[in-house]
């Protein structure tokens, strides 16, 4: 055989390897997916006794930091028993300024060393030796939480948790086609990915907001994750070690989204550049511990890292395929084609259908279905994303993604308790 021969016939291994990974990974989510249909777990075994501190990364947040500080002293919680602290971390406006006047402990930060993951190792060490708590939220400056958000963390914690991710919810779903987009990329995710893995007695993924530790773990392990990614970064951390997030879908924080699709693209290339990251580093060690130890949740962390090869993979397997049966659909090759023409427009609607029904679980604004055939814009961008963030995962520059929608939780339709 020839060099070229001998070339064709690697390429060819490498093809079926890729392909046969990519089918096992679409049947291991979808199997995976079902068990997110069904009923969220919730806990109220807490006492109101968790001392609490809120953490705050900011940069430039003077415009959208009141609203969530608002949502922050409406809390169905001991006052007594929760502190804000705010790191206004490299601004130029008037963050601390406004963290003050709502009486929030405000650390500032000036560093050449730019992103997420920086200032929370700043404001953590600041927080954790000026503070005695028991547990540390950390949430984003453009966020709300819902008024038992702290209770809720609260029961989890009693129950043995050690960190706790809760249910991050679109703050402006119907701004425009992008925000609702985000929605319903959430809402997905929310079932299928978190709650499923919840449901199965898997580690959740942290989401960079919405997150409680127990500050004793924190302050044994610091905060090792300065990626672009640092909350997946620090997922896998944890799981590395053992550790599982504990899924809390009754805990509800809003979160705001781009409301155009440039600001949009330049965030999840920061974070598809993130998971190229995360799985570089940290890939081959859980393949190497879920081998040698067996590990189910260490195997499916393995997984969700390798979620980008399957956004790019999925569709090269889908066009070699279509080239090798030259030009035919991979399955008209086997079957008739009058018997399956009745079928087409089943399989032209389940794209539709699985986000709908998700987002009637989640009880989705009427207005937000009209968004679906957009979703589908949306969801095939991220293979050139996902492309562009391999190209260039060594980046390490942190875009800020520009937040304007100060929402209170009385626009956003969250009802407060009376007694507030």
């Amino acid at each position: 055989m020839s060099v070229a021969d001998y070339a064709a016939e690697y390429a060819d291994y490498a093809v079926q390897l890729l392909q046969w990974l990519c089918l096992f990974m679409m049947l291991y989510y979808y199997a995976l997916a079902w068990l997110g249909l069904g009923r969220p777990r919730s806990v109220r075994t807490g006492s109101l006794r968790t001392r609490f501190a809120i953490l705050i990364p900011a940069h430039n947040e003077e415009r959208v930091l009141p609203p969530l500080l608002e949502s922050l002293k409406v809390q169905d919680y001991p006052a007594d028993l929760v502190r804000v602290f705010v790191i206004a971390d490299n601004c130029t406006d008037g963050t601390a300024r406004v963290a003050r006047s709502a009486r929030a402990t405000v650390f500032e930060r000036i560093s050449p060393r730019r992103g997420k993951g920086y200032a929370l190792q700043f404001g953590l060490g600041q927080v954790l030796a000026t503070y005695q708590c028991d547990a540390v939220c950390i949430l984003d400056a453009d966020n709300l939480v819902e008024p038992d958000f702290l209770a809720r963390m609260d029961s989890y914690l009693a129950a043995g948790a050690q960190v706790v991710q809760g249910r991050v919810e679109t703050k402006n779903p119907l701004d425009s086609w992008v925000s609702a987009s985000y929605a319903i990329n959430f809402w997905l995710s929310n079932r299928f990915w978190q709650l499923a893995r919840a449901r199965a007695g898997l580690s959740a993924l942290l989401c960079g907001t919405g997150m409680c530790f127990r500050a004793d773990l924190l302050s044994r392990t610091g905060w090792p994750a300065t990626s672009l990614t640092e909350d997946l970064e620090y997922t896998m951390f944890l799981i590395s070690k053992g550790i599982k997030v504990i899924w809390a879908h009754d805990a509800v924080v809003f979160d705001e989204k781009p409301l155009h699709f440039g600001p949009s693209w330049r965030q999840r290339l920061r974070w598809l550049q993130g998971k190229w990251q995360v799985l570089f580093s940290y890939g081959p060690q859980l393949l190497r511990s879920a081998l040698l130890e067996g590990n189910w949740m260490k195997a499916d962390a393995l997984v969700c890292l390798l979620q980008p090869v399957l956004v790019l993979g999925g569709p090269l397997c889908a066009l070699i395929s279509w080239l090798q049966t030259r030009g035919q659909h991979p399955i008209s090759v086997y079957v008739n084609r009058q018997e399956t023409e009745p079928l087409l427009p089943l399989l032209a609607l389940l794209p539709y259908l699985l986000p709908a029904l998700v987002m009637y679980l989640e009880k989705a604004p009427p207005r937000a279905y009209l968004y679906l055939p957009a979703y589908t814009v949306f969801t095939f961008s991220w293979i050139p994303i996902a492309l562009v963030g391999l190209l260039t995962f060594r980046h390490r520059y942190w875009y800020r993604t520009p937040h304007v929608r100060a929402i209170s939780l009385e626009q956003r339709g969250v009802h407060l308790p009376s007694r507030l």
